[in-house]
This record gives C-alpha cells, sequence and structure tokens, in this order.
C-alpha cells in the first residue's frame, strides 16, 4: 500500500464508515476500493480515484502529493483542520480542482481570457463541461506518473 493510498484509508476511517458503505457512497464497488487501497492509488482508474477524493471532501492532488515523509504530517495537519474548522465555523474551504478549473474554462470566454480564436466563438456549456473532465483527467494522470515515479 502506497503512502497516498495510507492516506485515503485513513481518511475513510475518519468517516467511520465502513468501507463497504463507503464505497456504496461513493458509487464504486467495494472491490474497487479494496483495490486502490491494496495496489495504490497509482494503478487505480482515474474515474474511481476521482469517486473517492470528491466523497471525502479532498481533492486529487492532495492525495497523489502524499509521501512516506509528509503522511504523518498530512494526518496531523488534518487532524488540526478539522478542530480549527468545528471552531471557526465558516472559514471557505479551498477550491478543487473541478472548480479551479470551472473557473480556468470560463475565463477563456470572457474578454480578459485566453482567446479560443479570433474571439468570435463562444463555448456551449456542454463544451465546456467536457474541456473541464479532460483537463481533470489529465491533470490526475500526470499527477499518478508524478507519484509512481517517487515510487520507483
Amino acid at each position: 500500500m502506497d503512502a497516498p493510498a495510507r492516506y485515503l484509508e485513513h481518511l475513510i476511517k475518519e468517516t467511520g464508515l465502513t468501507k463497504k458503505a463507503f464505497a456504496q457512497k461513493a458509487g464504486l464497488p467495494q472491490t474497487s476500493l479494496h483495490s486502490i487501497l491494496q495496489r495504490g492509488v497509482g494503478s487505480a482508474s482515474v474515474n474511481n480515484v476521482i469517486k473517492v477524493c470528491q466523497c471525502l471532501g479532498v481533492t486529487v492532488e492532495e492525495v497523489t502529493a502524499v509521501t512516506d515523509d509528509t503522511l504523518p504530517i498530512k494526518i496531523g495537519q488534518r487532524d488540526e483542520k478539522m478542530e480549527i474548522d468545528e471552531n471557526t465555523h465558516g472559514e471557505p474551504a479551498p477550491k478543487s480542482l473541478r472548480e479551479e478549473l470551472h473557473d480556468m474554462v470560463n475565463g477563456l470566454n470572457n474578454d480578459h481570457g485566453f482567446a479560443l480564436s479570433d474571439g468570435d466563438y463562444d463555448m456551449s456549456e456542454e463544451e465546456k463541461e467536457l474541456l473541464i473532465d479532460t483537463l481533470e483527467n489529465t491533470v490526475l494522470l500526470v499527477a499518478k506518473k508524478k507519484s509512481k515515479k517517487k515510487s520507483d
């Protein structure tokens, strides 16, 4: 089990759910969750990792950046953050990857954004969502490759 998988396992335990109940809540088979936790995040399907992360309220980048050296720190920070969140009530949570990409893609069509052509083309909502999905999958694949290189 790699460090990102151990971090996910810790976060799942924090939910108070069994692994079976968590898998159902995340919308994936229990065997898929078991595979992620045993074989590691780098060998899991992109969509399954996204589902687990979304259900836990963490970003894929946060999970894939965890190493053996940073795992105890991450767990400690997470525990501290939970205490702070309980005490501060209302601090905005950091944006997820999907939210950041959504903001970026929405900026493509405004006067201050990147021009896709000569400025006479507006993306439909469907095209925006497809672009966001593609970018999100690309970022996850790059993160998985980096994580795999670190473990090799």
